[in-house]
């Protein structure tokens, strides 16, 4: 997604869409490749839900010399103490409270609540509903399912996937996959 300034969306970015059609009354400017067509100062938007990709691209924007915007919904709540990251995304009624530190190019997905002091890694996925606690780390490009939750002062590695309602009690090792209540591991990625 591109946007022309704070207010306005001036069109997609999309190698999967034929350029000239429309996404929420925004054309598609056209594949990847169509960035080099823009002003540098044009502020890029990332609207991709992998995780990985999203890191991707995000750093194949910011190496064509253009701005990660950081886009957060009207109903959202931010703490005036907490840091969001360059490409990050604050989706309606999600909430991030004091003294958060939120990575760059993370999805703080619908109703998420990042409590007091979390600190997410950059590229990783709240989805909606997820809930960390207190003081709870939850490392790169890892994904937060579905009203999943992490306890206070929880810890979760990079690259891991937490299964929706699954509720984190103990420290995750990266490359895990974990599920249930409370959650335990699924599958060990090498």
């Amino acid at each position: 997604m591109l946007l022309a300034n704070a207010d306005v969306v001036g069109g997609f970015i999309d190698d999967g869409v034929e350029p000239g059609r429309t996404v929420l009354s925004s054309a598609v400017l056209g594949p990847f490749s169509a960035l080099e067509t823009l002003s540098r100062d044009s502020w890029i938007a990332l609207g991709i839900g992998s995780n990985a990709v999203r890191e991707r691209v995000a750093r194949r924007v910011l190496a064509a010399g253009f701005r990660l915007a950081t886009v957060i919904h009207p109903s959202a709540v931010v703490s005036g103490s907490a840091r969001l990251g360059p490409g990050t995304v604050v989706m309606a009624l999600a909430v991030v409270n004091a003294e958060a530190i939120v990575g760059a190019g993370v999805i703080l997905n619908t109703r998420s609540v990042t409590e007091h002091e979390c600190v997410v890694g950059d590229f990783a996925h709240l989805s909606p509903g997820a809930t960390l606690g207190g003081q709870a780390r939850v490392g790169r490009r890892s994904h937060v399912g579905l009203n999943a939750s992490v306890i206070h002062l929880g810890v979760v590695g990079d690259d891991v996937t937490i299964g929706a309602g699954a509720c984190v009690v103990k420290p995750v090792e990266s490359n895990t996959t974990v599920v249930g209540v409370p959650a335990r591991p699924l599958v060990r990625r090498t």
